[in-house]
């Protein structure tokens, strides 16, 4: 009788599930710093520090990108310095269940012990996060080698968010660089 009761209950359960079957989709934007990448991507700096350089260098041609021909860099001595750009969610509409994530790709160029900063999804229409991936490299482990920097999934309030990665300064007199590439945001939805 417990098999039978199991059985026709796979079988309910399955004759339901079909009419109403939802199936997953995805979407994903690339962004390799490629295309004309002072059209989308911005940078901000917290300093001017006379003895270093703080801000970026958005799409240069990199001797060594994680693929294509350009990266871009930011550096930091004190302070912070950022590199970002806004991304339009398309499959985002009202009622969808849509979860994101976030990947970015940094490589170390200096000889530091340790470079801090953070990957941080932000909402457009409010300007708050939506997520805050920090990361540490060191010169150990990290120096000139490429590392993804990965969000958790998030789910977006609203259609446009900004996706932007920065640099924590040390103010111990020396200077944080990281080259950065090939920005990924993928989502899936129902």
């Amino acid at each position: 009788m417990a098999r039978a009761l199991v059985a026709l209950a796979g079988v309910v359960t399955a004759a339901l599930a079909v009419p109403g079957a939802a199936y997953a989709s995805g979407w994903q934007l690339t962004d390799g710093f490629e295309s004309n990448p002072s059209a989308t991507w911005s940078c901000w700096n917290s300093v001017v520090d006379p003895n270093f350089v703080n801000g970026c260098n958005i799409g240069f041609a990199s001797p060594n990108p994680h693929s294509g021909t350009r990266t871009s860099w930011i550096q930091a001595n004190s302070g912070w310095s950022d590199v970002g750009r806004t991304v339009s969610l398309t499959p985002f509409t009202a009622g969808r269940t849509l979860t994101c994530g976030a990947r970015l790709w940094g490589r170390t160029l200096t000889f530091n012990a340790q470079l801090h900063g953070q990957l941080e999804v932000i909402d457009v229409a409010t300007w708050t996060y939506v997520s805050v991936q920090p990361f540490t490299f060191t010169k150990a482990n990290d120096y000139l080698i490429w590392r993804p920097v990965t969000t958790a999934a998030w789910v977006p309030p609203h259609k446009d968010v900004f996706v932007r990665i920065g640099l924590i300064g040390e103010n111990n007199n020396e200077l944080d660089a990281l080259e950065v590439d090939d920005l990924t945001v993928s989502c899936s939805y129902y």
